[in-house]
């Protein structure tokens, strides 16, 4: 088998739309490249059809023989298994019908969220569901199905962009932020794969509980802030306690390498404007790990 059938043959796209034309009967189908599986297909094997004038003209029997040629190189039947109901499994689940088992599966982490809990013992037994009894600790974090946090009886969770700041935290951190309430908080982790994060925020929208989002005190972690917000339907930002007061503390904690890269950078809510000009005129770029390290008092800026 030539190495682009194959290729083709172990791609999710390429066995849903030959699937869908099996399914609808399809004797004649008109392509644009002649990478086109259904191209590689007959020219594969001439009596799946033939190709004529930027069409594949599939013979009597020849979608079987695509059924059959399919089966052996993947181990699905295109008739017989759902694909769509294939995507939802895993790697393990799936291993049991294709012999790839990367073809057809969901991400390894998709659907999972990286998070911290913080509060009393007690506080967090009874709201995990006694999922954990304890506190997470600093540099440690629990990898959580989202379906299994939604059941959680928590009174907030924090978004935070970077992971060394999501993993030294910790409760004292909590005690600095004016306006943040309640005794269990979940912290969040971003993340680096945008899907699994936009599929993860519109879940955790739907969550009863305070939702906020912390970000590196520029221009871009505020235009990160911004955008998240609307996916996950933020009730505030947390940010630095009337950072403008202390101005000269802040141009010392800038990394002006970081700065450098953001002046073209614009944001919309009129509640982040504020921070936005102390930002943009005061040139300053300070990450989340510098706000941490030294304590520096935070707040719930409402949306």
């Amino acid at each position: 088998m030539e190495v682009d059938l194959e290729k083709s043959l172990n791609t999710a796209g390429k066995l849903g739309y030959l699937k869908e034309k099996m399914v609808q009967g399809v004797k004649v189908a008109t392509y644009r490249s002649p990478d086109n599986i259904l191209v590689l297909l007959v020219s594969f094997d001439p009596s799946i059809g033939y190709t004529e004038n930027g069409k594949v003209i599939i013979n009597m029997g020849g979608w079987g023989r695509v059924r059959e040629i399919v089966k052996a190189q993947t181990g699905i039947d295109l008739l017989r298994h759902n694909l769509d109901e294939l995507k939802s499994k895993d790697r393990v689940d799936n291993t049991a019908v294709t012999t790839n088992d990367k073809l057809l599966s969901k991400a390894p982490t998709k659907g999972f969220i990286e998070c911290r809990l913080l509060g009393s013992n007690e506080h967090i037994i009874n709201a995990s569901n006694n999922y954990t009894h304890k506190q997470t600790k600093e540099n440690a974090y629990l990898g959580v199905d989202i379906n299994d946090l939604i059941d959680w009886n928590i009174d907030n969770i924090i978004i935070i962009e970077n992971f060394n700041a999501f993993c030294r935290f910790n409760e004292q951190h909590t005690k600095l932020v004016e306006g943040l309430t309640g005794a269990v908080t979940v912290l969040a982790y971003r993340g680096h794969s945008n899907k699994n994060i936009t599929s993860i925020l519109k879940t955790l929208a739907q969550k009863d509980c305070k939702r906020y989002i912390f970000a590196d005190y520029d221009l871009a972690g505020l235009r990160i802030a911004e955008s998240m917000s609307k996916t996950l339907k933020a009730h505030g930002y947390i940010l630095p306690n009337k950072p403008w007061m202390q101005t000269e503390k802040y141009i010392e904690m800038t990394v002006k390498e970081n700065r450098k890269k953001q002046s073209s950078i614009k944001i919309s809510l009129p509640s982040l404007t504020p921070y936005f000009e102390h930002i943009r005129d005061k040139y300053l770029a300070v990450p989340q790990e510098t706000l941490i390290a030294r304590r520096i008092p935070l707040e719930v800026i409402d949306i």
